[in-house]
């Protein structure tokens, strides 16, 4: 399984974006990580557009802040709520910008998939349970035959799930150096 977790900040969880040589091993066969991983494109033209090629991280295209930073233009100090409201309610920009965020990610989940083969990728984070969100990576990956495709779920604790995890692993360490003590 994987677990892609999208959130409105840069923090403690980001995502993959940089690979660094190694081989894995999946259900198929043996896979190449590459220092970016791209093999995996959307239709020509519909890729990391203006994404400028820098040293930056993924989430730094596909995340809240990006969302939010992208709606400057059209409405000054919006937050990725913002935009998701105006999404709703039909503005083409809200749209435009979602969208682009998606088909980044859509990428990323498509990379994902080739490479490590999972059963399923979780999609986690404020942005990747935002209302439709998931749907408009899935509506991305329609072009991927069947067999290729991977399979998006949504994290099951909801936007939770990090914290829960942190606390989790937290607990576990603790125990851990109880018990070498």
């Amino acid at each position: 399984m994987g677990r892609v977790s999208l959130r409105r900040s840069r923090g403690q969880s980001r995502l993959p974006d940089r690979f660094h040589g190694h081989w894995w091993r999946h259900r198929h066969g043996w896979a190449a990580e590459n220092r970016t991983c791209r093999a995996f494109r959307p239709p020509a033209g519909q890729d990391f557009e203006g994404a400028g090629g820098d040293d930056s991280a993924l989430e730094d295209h596909v995340s809240g802040n990006f969302i939010a930073a992208s709606a400057v233009a059209q409405r000054p100090g919006a937050t990725s709520h913002d935009v998701f409201d105006a999404a709703a309610m039909g503005a083409g920009w809200a749209n435009d910008i979602i969208d682009r965020s998606a088909r980044r990610v859509a990428i990323l989940c498509g990379n994902i998939q080739l490479t490590f083969d999972p059963d399923r990728i979780v999609i986690g984070g404020g942005i990747g349970l935002a209302p439709g969100y998931r749907a408009r990576i899935e509506a991305q990956l329609d072009h991927v035959p069947e067999r290729l495709k991977p399979r998006l779920v949504a994290a099951r604790l909801g936007e939770r799930a990090g914290v829960v995890g942190i606390a989790d692993l937290a607990l576990q360490n603790t125990t851990q150096n109880q018990v070498k003590q």
